[in-house]
């Protein structure tokens, strides 16, 4: 078999020679086509760097030239009219105050804004200022101070205890005869023995009540008595237990067996006093039941009530005293707790101080600083708004409103007339919401090639007109300059500045991508330059930076957060294999699954730097 396959491939040497080069040549040709479409695989990125700029947004509408030059006067804000400037046939000239209306809240706002500031501000140079030998000085006064309190506290509590045990020890000096009057006034027969003809050997409570003739005092008064006898089993019983447990203690006792003695022995003193009240409410009723019914009141029940009115003068003074007591532990307890919470922050403090100032601190109150001064520049800006000025110079037509009149925001107050000419543009429902009066616009025109004149917005439509299910809206603009070759009813292109900023970090829209609703940009991972439009290739994916944005305008868009002047950002991503180039916003596939693990695929969120 072999020898066949030798003799087959000396037969055949030379054809078999040509199929070889064949197969070789054709390897070559695929490798090097694979060699050059992977190289023209390659994604080069546009890189730029984060410069500051102006933004100024607009919206655009169209329009004609209007043939009446009637305006109706509106005021930003509702309130009431404090003054007025408006009379028919009045000439105004631009400027001119023609109405106020009541500021009081947003001069109030005005004010707190303004105080804020300063005290942002204040705290802000206090963190700059660099700490002295006198503030260290004073922080460490201010801890000792606070370790001082703190002793006083625990000073005051180990005083207390003994203040305590005197207390105890003096009401357990009058509670013993106390208890033993209620206990009498109940239970001894001395009513019956002394005060009734016929003795019965009655306990002096149910004398009281056999003593009652009629039948209606007597049930009212059998419910006084089960009052009294209720309470002094409470009291009673509240004081034989403190009481054993004050003849186990001493004034050397542990601290914890004193205070659970001046816990009972005041509920004892609690349950005494309402025992004393309710005999001596028994008695008193008692009392007046008799002398409803002309009969004589019994001198022991006399004695009893003069007995109980003195030992109720001294238990309330015992329970006044204790509970002051117990009051003194709480207090001093809470002054303890505050004592050492003072300590750790003068302590974090002083460490401060000796440590010096942490960068991000001052640079959290210089953000701070700057919100407070956003929020005072916005007061100040809506103030303006509650006085009405002349939009132009004219001539006031009828005045709808008078002095002390409740007027409504896009309420007209007058209609005027002006002498220059006005462009009524039609805005749609979305866009009419961003323009107000008084914002500048740029006026082109079909008919005047290369004329460009600017006016104000001098009033906007409150009510919109519907066409073919689109709702649009009318902006009257008055020219700030007159051109002969303008006319009525001629066609014009308004574009109104909404908003404008000045020396802002600004990027290219087309560098600002949104994923999951979060913004962000892509950033080189490597150390590169500014690329020209060609791009280069990076050898690292790149990554992502979160940012917020701001205005916007065709070309560019403001960034609020996130990014930095003179940061490098990715604005352009170029796929070579298909001799194309996709902006940033809208990068290619390929760009895209490059970052992809960056992003945490297709629904993570992106990573911050």
């Amino acid at each position: 078999m072999l020898n066949k396959q030798v003799q087959y491939i000396k037969k055949h040497k030379i054809f078999l020679i040509i199929v070889l080069i064949v197969i070789i040549g054709i390897s070559y040709f695929f490798y090097n086509k694979y060699q050059t479409n992977k190289k023209n695989a390659e994604i080069s990125y546009v890189i730029s760097k984060v410069e500051k700029g102006n933004i100024v947004s607009s919206i655009s509408g169209t329009g004609q030239v209007s043939d009446s030059n009637q305006i109706e006067l509106k005021p930003k804000v509702s309130g009431e009219v404090v003054y007025l400037n408006l009379k028919n046939g009045q000439v105004i000239k631009e400027g001119d105050v023609l109405a106020k209306i009541d500021s009081s809240d947003i001069q109030k706002t005005v004010r707190d804004a303004k105080a804020n500031l300063d005290s942002a501000k204040i705290s802000l140079d206090k963190l700059k200022k660099s700490a002295d030998s006198i503030s260290l000085l004073q922080a460490q006064n201010a801890l000792d101070q606070a370790k001082e309190a703190k002793q006083n506290a625990q000073d005051n509590i180990d005083n207390t205890y003994e203040d305590a045990y005197n207390s105890i020890s003096s009401a357990f000096l009058d509670m013993p005869d106390i208890i033993t009057d209620l206990d009498n006034i109940l239970h001894s027969s001395e009513i019956s023995e002394n005060e009734i003809t016929v003795w019965d050997g009655q306990n002096n409570s149910d004398a009281l009540i056999s003593t009652i003739d009629s039948f209606l005092n007597k049930n009212k008064l059998e419910t006084f008595q089960k009052s009294s006898e209720k309470d002094y089993s409470t009291a009673r019983l509240k004081y034989d237990s403190s009481f054993d447990n004050y003849k186990k203690s001493t004034r050397y006792s542990s601290n914890k067996v004193i205070e659970d003695l001046l816990n009972k022995t005041l509920e004892a003193v609690k349950s005494i006093s309402q025992a004393a009240k309710s005999e001596n409410n028994y008695l008193s009723a008692w009392s007046d039941y008799r002398i409803q019914d002309d009969l004589e009141v019994f001198t022991s029940v006399s004695e009893y009530q003069t007995s109980l009115s003195s030992d109720i003068s001294k238990i309330n003074s015992h329970l006044s005293t204790l509970s002051t007591i117990q009051r003194s532990f709480e207090d001093n307890r809470e002054a303890l707790t505050d004592a050492d919470r003072t300590i750790t922050e003068k302590t974090e403090l002083l460490k401060d101080l000796e440590n010096g100032t942490d960068p991000l601190d001052i640079k959290a109150q210089e953000l701070f600083v700057q919100q407070k001064q956003n929020t005072l520049n916005d007061a100040y800006e809506q103030l303006t708004d509650y006085t009405i000025k002349a939009p132009f110079d004219g001539i006031v037509a009828e005045v709808t409103t008078k002095k002390g009149d409740d007027v409504s925001s896009g309420t007209s107050i007058a209609t005027l007339i002006t002498g220059k000419q006005i462009a009524e543009v039609s805005l749609n429902e979305v866009d009419i919401s961003q323009i107000e009066v008084g914002q500048k616009a740029t006026l082109t025109f079909d008919a005047v090639e290369d004329l460009s004149i600017t006016g104000e917005v001098v009033e906007v439509a409150s009510i919109g007109s519907s066409s073919s299910n689109v709702v649009s809206y009318n902006v009257k603009i008055n020219f700030d300059t007159q051109d002969e070759r303008i006319k009525p009813g001629m066609s014009v292109s308004a574009s109104i500045i909404i908003n404008s900023k000045q020396d802002i970090i600004v990027v290219s829209s087309s560098a600002v991508k949104t994923k999951n609703n979060v913004k962000y940009v892509e950033i080189p991972d490597e150390n590169v330059g500014v690329s020209d439009s060609v791009g280069i290739v990076l050898t690292k994916i790149p990554k992502q930076q979160i940012v917020e944005t701001g205005i916007s305008d065709d070309t560019s868009v403001e960034i609020t957060s996130g990014l930095s002047e003179g940061d490098l950002i990715i604005t352009k991503t170029i796929n070579s294999s298909k001799s194309s180039s996709s902006n940033s916003s809208s990068s290619t596939k390929s760009s895209t699954n490059a970052t992809k693990s960056i992003l945490g695929g297709d629904d993570g969120p992106p990573m911050m730097r």
